[in-house]
């Protein structure tokens, strides 16, 4: 046996973003201890917004994902921002966006939520599960679905209760 897993929670994010129409999505991927697919989803941001503000808010997204959960205290997030990763590291702030300090103030203090949260930057290329769910939110913008949820073995994906944490081994 190998040693246990560092984290509890793996969250892979990532924003997207229409220049034409300034159009936000988010998709994020959370795994488990053992890199399993647990929960995945994605949708459009309302109003508008720019390209730091959608991978804020996938950052956002998926951090009250893993809070509902109430188990996991243990967190690493994977973006392929910089921008967000150096300023989360950091606690550092935005110099002139007052949109994006407030949004970095609220990631901030959701991840005081846990016991440990790694940010973690990495290439878009490893990160391809979530950028595909960012980018199939514009997909089902022509349809009015804002979310897609996927069916992953026998883990269905909607809004996590206790029951799903028990199904995914969380609470033995």
């Amino acid at each position: 046996m190998g040693d246990p897993p560092e984290h509890d929670l793996v969250l892979e994010v990532d924003g997207g973003f229409r220049i034409n129409s300034g159009v936000g999505s988010f998709g994020y991927v959370a795994l488990g201890p053992f890199n399993n697919v647990l929960y995945e989803e994605c949708g459009l941001l309302p109003g508008k917004s720019s390209s730091n503000e959608a991978e804020g808010h996938a950052i956002l997204k998926a951090l009250e994902f893993a809070k509902d959960l109430a188990y996991p205290r243990k967190i690493e997030v994977r973006s392929d921002s910089k921008n967000w990763i150096r300023n989360l590291q950091n606690q550092n702030s935005f110099s002139k966006s007052v949109a994006l300090n407030d949004l970095s103030g609220k990631l901030q203090e959701l991840s005081e939520s846990f016991d440990l949260v790694d940010w973690l930057w990495v290439p878009r290329k490893w990160l391809r599960h979530s950028h595909e769910l960012a980018s199939a939110a514009f997909l089902n913008e022509r349809k009015n679905a804002a979310i897609r949820k996927i069916k992953r073995s026998d883990f269905e994906c909607m809004p996590m209760s206790h029951r799903y944490a028990e199904k995914a081994g969380w609470n033995d």
